[in-house]
């Protein structure tokens, strides 16, 4: 069997061309390395994090939304400050991922690693204003099931024309109902088994006909009215569905087509991670910076002739920043630095004449990102990844501990004599006895002056705190 020459290529050139990188970005946080910023996020210890403020979101397309991100920097030790601008598109698809567990599973506070409780909260209040209810006992979402007729004596959908469910109505059996839904949908939950009719009186007009609706077994068997004014809204209760993951995922659609402004300052706001191409179009924008002068050299020559010639060199560096057109590659500055060298050269008689020479250098911004202090020194004690301990298991003994208090006590002896001898033969002897007398005798005197000392500490510091 020959393999067709169209799945030969097809395979070769899957084979050689790299599958797409992707990498964690937070939209409107930015991470600087010496003159380099990126986009992805990192917990390197030797970078400088940077904020960006979100000025623009525009839907691109049902695929991707567009972002414009101005970022604020500075440049020799901030002592130039600049702006740039941002663009980029984040697939649609890297939110909806996010937004659908959350969703599912009524995260409003968030879901720990896929996204905050900003958005999450965006998401589910969308829902809950789009009818779907949170049945708390069984842990999941219900949604309204498309109505159909209303019954006899009406041909209108109240679903699709205008209906509202706060209604003031007057409710015959549950006089503390005051709006139509609430009137019905009691009605409903106490008739699930049994077939009854209830009556409701739109509060609005002056001598209303009642509106009659005949429930069996929680349906509508029969719903119509007695000479009523065709204007009065009629409702029946929602059938109600179970909501399955496609709803879900066709909810966190909508989401993002119709809050997507709200949702992407949300998902900057919660620091949420997105997982982005690297290869996805970026581009970057903004008016060039110059720095200040500076002397970089001077020098004085005094001739024999008496002559001397002065000469100073200063720089000035312009910064113009530059993206390398995808999200993957940093964001660099375009250098352009100017010498300027003058020349003073002074005869000995006075007279003196100036010469000036300037030279440009242009230095590109990096193509590939600069390594990282973790990058040059893995093996660091900051940067090493040690990995997980090693589960040994540790000896364990059982021993019998008792413990029996004792009071605290000195010895109340007298130290002996202090007894020497001279070399001359002489031999003397000092007696502690006086000391101990004299101890023994201002013994009680120091206990008092403690006392004394304790009570002004406790409640002198009492007093400090009242005051």
């Amino acid at each position: 069997m020959k393999t067709p020459p169209i799945l030969f290529l097809a395979v070769l050139l899957g084979l050689l061309v790299p599958p797409a990188q992707a990498g964690g970005y937070q939209v409107g946080t930015y991470y600087r390395y010496g003159d380099q910023i990126t986009r992805k996020a990192t917990t390197a210890a030797d970078k400088e994090r940077l904020s960006g403020t979100i000025m623009k979101v525009y839907l691109d397309d049902r695929k991707s939304l567009g972002v414009t991100t101005q970022i604020a920097y500075g440049m020799e030790s901030n002592m130039v400050q600049g702006r740039m601008f941002d663009h980029y598109k984040i697939p649609a698809k890297s939110l909806s991922e996010r937004i659908g567990p959350a969703l599912r599973k009524n995260m409003r506070g968030g879901l720990g690693g896929m996204i905050g409780g900003a958005a999450a909260s965006i998401a589910i209040d969308y829902a809950i204003e789009k009818g779907w209810e949170w049945m708390g006992d069984a842990q999941e979402w219900t949604r309204p099931t498309n109505a159909g007729s209303t019954g006899p004596g009406s041909e209108r959908d109240p679903y699709h024309q205008g209906y509202n469910p706060d209604y003031p109505v007057a409710c015959w059996d549950y006089p503390k109902a005051k709006s139509l839904s609430t009137c019905l949908d009691r009605f409903y939950d106490d008739h699930k088994t049994s077939c009854n009719r209830q009556y409701y009186f739109p509060v609005y007009v002056t001598k209303p006909d009642a509106i009659v609706v005949s429930v069996c077994g929680g349906t509508v068997a029969d719903l119509h009215t007695k000479q009523t004014d065709p204007n009065i809204p009629i409702r029946t209760p929602v059938p109600r569905t179970k909501v399955n993951d496609a709803d879900v995922d066709a909810m966190a659609d909508d989401v993002i087509l119709k809050l997507y402004k709200p949702l992407i300052e949300a998902v900057a706001k919660d620091g949420t991670i997105l997982e982005m191409d690297d290869a996805g179009e970026s581009s970057v924008s903004g008016d060039p910076v110059t720095g200040p002068k500076t002397v970089t050299g001077s020098s004085t020559e005094t001739r024999a002739d008496g002559s001397t010639v002065t000469t100073q060199t200063q720089t000035q560096t312009t910064y113009k920043p530059t993206g390398g057109g995808l999200m993957g590659k940093p964001i660099g500055f375009e250098q352009s630095t100017t010498s300027t060298t003058t020349v003073n050269s002074c005869t000995g008689a006075g007279s003196c004449s100036t010469s000036t020479s300037t030279s440009t250098t242009n230095k590109p911004p990096p193509s590939e990102p600069q390594q990282t202090d973790c990058d040059k020194y893995p093996d660091s004690i900051g940067c090493s990844k040690w990995g997980d301990p090693p589960s040994v298991p540790i000896p364990e003994e059982k021993r019998e501990v008792s413990f029996s208090p004792k009071a605290f006590s000195m010895p109340a002896t007298c130290p002996p004599n202090y007894e020497f001898t001279l070399s001359s033969g002489q031999h003397f002897s000092y007696s502690f006895e006086w000391f101990c007398k004299f101890a023994s005798a201002i013994r009680a005197l120091i206990i008092l002056a403690a006392l004394i000392s304790a009570y002004f500490i406790i409640f002198g510091a009492r007093k400090g705190e009242g005051s």
